[in-house]
């Protein structure tokens, strides 16, 4: 696949929570802060395999719901580095113009979400999975204090298991509650984390083990700020949703097969306008529509745009008033597109107005 979504992903990164037990034909684990080795080119846009038609949107329970009732998955922290800050701009030039990311002058908008956030789950042993992830959380840089505790030839011995590296946060807690996982986290960390779980590793484990349709990531204050949906039949369309610690919405991430209509949104009060743009090549970019759908199923907001928009020209803007929407996408070519929405108050990739 040209581009992955959820490894987060945001995601992180592509249907990552199932991806525990898959690798490159030569396993190898690119530690935090080393650099990966040049890579070929991902297939082009058009030679994603068709995803199953039909499948329906998946929701999560709220998280007070799943600490409350779901099952405790033991983790380990197994390094961080301390005294750390994620690049900046002025350093990820090589990345931001790297055409495997994008058309060689700015990445595409998906992946440039994988820059915005500080939240990565990674399948071990699998760099060409984890390459978007590894490229944009800048933990190829070697500054700070790096402290190690885990075995890696241990690890090696039984890959069931996930790799969380998160920015900026300490992991408390990680449950699961039917198909949802929650990962519990304390902002204030001044560097990044990597956490394994389930520890020890485990293939069958509830939480590597296929049936999660959602992931969840919440502060030990009770905010929401990383929400990844995808279903367990693999990629038919996934959604990325990352809010700030104050609450207000950072991004959306929105894609698979179209016409497509997301699960709820929350847009709290005092929220920024957002901006839409498609992450598809500008070759591949066609005339449609994003409706904004209230809970009564009344349109409140659309946006309308025609083919010929280059990747990072907005399709539109979109200034809802406090509430949950359903988005509607629309698109005449039915084929694998992902859409970005961007709050307006969101810095853009250097050189895009």
């Amino acid at each position: 696949m040209k581009r992955l979504f959820a490894a987060f992903v945001l995601f992180g990164v592509l249907g990552v929570l199932g991806l525990a037990c898959l690798g490159d034909s030569q396993p190898r684990v690119t530690a935090p802060g080393a650099t990966e080795a040049p890579e070929a080119a991902l297939p082009a846009h058009g030679d994603r395999p068709r995803p199953p038609e039909g499948v329906a949107a998946v929701t999560a329970p709220s998280p007070r719901t799943v600490l409350a009732a779901g099952d405790s998955i033991p983790f380990k922290v197994c390094s961080l580095r301390a005294a750390w800050q994620k690049p900046g701009p002025d350093r990820m030039t090589q990345v931001f113009t790297d055409r495997r990311f994008g058309d060689g002058t700015a990445p595409y908008p998906l992946e440039y979400t994988f820059y915005l956030t500080p939240f990565y789950t990674l399948a071990p042993f699998a760099n060409s999975a984890n390459k978007v992830a590894n490229a944009f959380s800048g933990f190829w840089d070697n500054s700070g204090v790096l402290e190690r505790f885990c075995d890696e030839d241990e690890l090696r011995k039984d890959p069931g298991f996930l790799d969380l590296q998160f920015v900026g946060y300490e992991v408390r807690e990680i449950k699961r509650l039917g198909a949802s996982l929650l990962i519990l986290v304390e902002p204030g960390f001044d560097g990044w984390q990597e956490v394994v779980f389930p520890y020890p590793p485990d293939r069958n484990a509830p939480a590597t083990a296929p049936g999660v349709t959602s992931r969840q990531i919440v502060d030990t204050s009770g905010h929401l700020l990383h929400q990844d949906l995808s279903p367990d039949t693999a990629v038919a369309w996934q959604q990325t949703v990352q809010y700030d610690p104050s609450g207000d919405l950072q991004f959306v991430v929105i894609g698979g097969i179209l016409p497509y209509a997301s699960a709820p949104v929350t847009i709290p009060a005092g929220q920024p306008p957002l901006r839409l743009y498609s992450s598809s090549p500008a070759e591949t970019i066609v005339s449609g529509s994003l409706k904004a759908i209230d809970q009564t199923g009344r349109e409140v907001a659309r946006v309308e745009w025609q083919a010929g928009i280059s990747i990072w020209q907005p399709l539109g803007a979109l200034d809802l008033p406090p509430g949950t929407y359903t988005l509607r996408l629309d698109d005449a070519l039915h084929d694998w597109h992902h859409f970005v929405l961007l709050a307006q108050d969101v810095p853009l990739p250097p050189g895009i107005e």
